[in-house]
């Protein structure tokens, strides 16, 4: 039986923790803080069942969204006779004081819980920020979320006009959500909608299609956000949304003037073919959230499941995605799941019996991809060199024993050569180890700081200049840090004994998961072994790759990361982008189960 979600939102880490260990045996416990729950959404995706809330510094945000929620609140304060900071008048709360009993509140909490439960509101499951959305569309959705400034929504059908609407909606203090069609937007039509309500949120879609009439109404509740009705004063908020571009929109069917006043905040949701890189946290994310809505245990995905999502062109864009995962996760009972249990409506729609699989003889050995041809590629060139020494030296011998320091020079460089083939092996090996990646929430500076701690003897031994420009306030990252870490240790050194004695290297760090590693001038050489990576062509013998660049790009990729090379006449630089963490989940810690992001 699956335990009860209870969140946790507290500014003090000791009283986040305490509550954590005192109710984490009969509790999944989710910690928040409350500086968290100004962006975005702010009940997390788990939909607790339970709130604990320091009411003394709960944000307006958070108290508007409990309010909505319908949940059982435990209210701490440090003056209780306060009471609760907002009336729940279908739900009951329980005020306590912040230095609380143990047991006291234990007790509370099992008669809160023992409550019948209303059936979840399906705008929890709504998300305003990445990887649901872009990064960009998702940074002016946070805008948007905290004002009551028109709102323009463009994307293609199954991009989520609707349900960036409503989540938009969800996160204002209107008291009703109505939908219109742009030929019905008329001020009895929305007098009707709002009988009996002092605010609403009015969406109208496919507003290219909007008639003189209405183009008018709207154009009035632009200007004057609401209108008088028999009740007094309507406020109004405008969302709009329409599958034209924005250009298209500004010079197509409506006038200027209703444009400039209902694109105030545009948001733009491309196609998802658009956007291939954000596939694997978008599929991680959303499959995190069908399994909890399911009841069943979490999915991983292969690499080549994986990979096939994230090269399909996705027709139906991300409620093509979400159809997808559901029909797999519902019908194929694994929990992990590879490409050909993968089903898109094509073909065959349930599973297929193992036993009637018919067992053909591949036509080669299942590892015998182009990844694999290039590591085995670069692992033999990693030794023909050390090999090729320590043949010379065979071969010669007597005579080098008989030269004056010709035994010294055999021992150094054999010993050289010895240690390079086993520091090959020990990298494989390492990399080997690795599995699913388990992502956390920490900052890009903190990530890459140790990375270049342990480069200082490489850099000083080259005699290298390294300019490093990290970001002072960006975005977290959500990754694993051991393969992560890994991953960008091994690709700068590659690149550090690519370059010549007494070069510069930039590495340099932007707010959105991005690192660049600026290589000082065009190096034919290099640039030409990377090109060959990234190109997914045949290993070419004479551009093989030091294994390292090999490894950190499969790394990269595994934590849902991107990798590219810029090469212009100045210069070039290998760009590394790093999924950005949701901010709410950047404080949140989860106990006793798998968060989304280690799914």
């Amino acid at each position: 039986m699956a335990l009860p979600r209870i969140l946790v939102v507290d500014d003090s880490e000791a009283v986040r923790e305490t509550l954590s260990i005192v109710l984490g045996t009969r509790a999944e416990v989710r910690e928040l803080s409350p500086n968290d729950c100004t962006a975005n959404f702010p009940i997390p995706d788990a939909n607790p069942e339970l709130l604990i809330v320091n009411g003394d510094t709960a944000p307006e945000v958070l108290l508007r969204a409990i309010a909505r929620s319908d949940r059982p609140v435990v209210w701490l304060r440090a003056n209780p006779a306060l009471g609760p900071p907002i009336v729940q008048p279908l739900r009951s709360s329980v005020v306590l004081p912040r230095q609380f009993d143990a047991h006291q509140l234990n007790a509370h909490v099992e008669e809160l819980l023992r409550q019948p439960t209303a059936a979840p509101p399906r705008l929890v499951t709504d998300k305003l920020v990445f990887p649901y959305l872009p990064q960009e569309a998702a940074d002016v959705a946070r805008e948007a979320a905290s004002n009551n400034l028109p709102v323009l929504i463009c994307g293609e059908p199954g991009t989520g006009r609707s349900r960036v609407a409503a989540a938009l909606h969800a996160c204002s203090p209107a008291a009703r959500f109505v939908t219109l069609a742009p030929p019905n937007c008329t001020q009895a039509a929305v007098r009707r909608a709002a009988e009996g309500a002092q605010s609403l949120t009015l969406f109208v879609d496919e507003i290219a299609a909007i008639t003189a009439g209405a183009e008018e109404v709207l154009l009035e509740l632009a200007e004057t956000h609401g209108l008088m009705t028999d009740h007094g004063w309507l406020e109004v908020r405008l969302i709009t949304a329409t599958a034209s571009s924005l250009s298209e929109l500004a010079s197509g069917g409506l006038s200027r003037d209703l444009y400039y006043r209902l694109s105030v905040l545009p948001i733009t949701l491309p196609p998802l073919r658009d956007r291939p890189e954000d596939i694997p946290a978008l599929a991680k994310a959303i499959a995190g959230d069908l399994c909890s809505t399911l009841g069943c245990r979490p999915v991983a995905f292969t690499p080549r499941a994986m990979q096939r999502l994230s090269r399909y062109l996705w027709f139906g864009n991300t409620a093509e995605l979400e159809t997808v995962l559901a029909r797999t996760i519902a019908l194929v009972h694994k929990e992990v799941l590879d490409v050909g249990d993968l089903l898109f409506g094509y073909g065959r729609l349930t599973p297929a019996s193992p036993a009637m699989t018919p067992q053909v003889e591949p036509a080669s050995p299942p590892l015998a991809t182009a990844a694999v041809d290039l590591i085995i590629n670069e692992l033999a060139h990693e030794f023909k060199n050390p090999l090729v020494t320590i043949k010379t030296f065979a071969q010669h011998l007597d005579r080098l024993i008989d030269e004056e320091g010709g035994d010294d020079q055999l021992v150094r460089l054999t010993g050289e050569a010895v240690d390079r083939m086993d520091r090959a092996l020990e990298n494989l090996l390492q990399f080997t180890r690795f599995e699913e990646p388990a992502a956390r929430h920490l900052a890009l500076g903190a990530l890459l700081g140790p990375v270049l701690a342990e480069l200082g003897p490489l850099l000083s031994e080259r005699q290298l200049v390294l300019d490093y420009r990290p970001v002072h306030a960006g975005k977290m990252v959500a990754v694993d840090p051991e393969q992560v870490s890994y991953a960008l240790l091994n690709l700068l050194r590659a690149l550090i004994r690519g370059l010549r004695d007494g070069a510069a290297l930039t590495v340099s760090c932007g707010e959105a998961g991005l690192i660049t590693v600026g290589l000082p001038a065009r190096d034919g050489d290099l640039i030409a072994k990377l090109r060959n990576l990234l190109s997914a062509r045949a290993p070419h013998e004479d551009l093989a790759l030091p294994l390292g660049i090999t490894l950190a790009r499969s790394l990269i990729l595994r934590n849902g990361g991107h990798f590219d090379l810029d090469d212009t006449s100045t210069g070039s630089s290998v760009t590394i982008r790093l999924p950005v963490a949701a901010e709410m989940g950047g404080a949140t810690r989860e106990h006793g189960t798998t968060s989304n992001f280690d799914r």
